[in-house]
């Protein structure tokens, strides 16, 4: 995974790597980690940042390392 600029650039990275690719992709993922629909999508165009529990969730549905994910930096 390349190192992006910021969360929101990492979480639509991550989404692509974890299958949630398409119609339908961000409200599957909603549905998968608990986080509403609406708030997914504030995180994907860099209105809001995911809070600690929330990139857990991301981390945790998507496969993406958490560190990546939170700082854009490989173990």
């Amino acid at each position: 995974m390349a190192t992006n600029n910021t969360i929101a650039q990492r979480l639509q990275g991550a989404l692509v790597y974890g299958g949630f690719v398409g119609r339908g992709s961000v409200a599957r993922l909603a549905r998968e980690t608990g986080i509403l629909d609406n708030t997914l999508r504030s995180y994907l165009s860099d209105r809001y940042s995911p809070g600690p529990d929330n990139l857990v969730k991301l981390s945790d549905a998507t496969g993406v390392d958490l560190r990546w994910l939170i700082t854009g930096e490989k173990r």
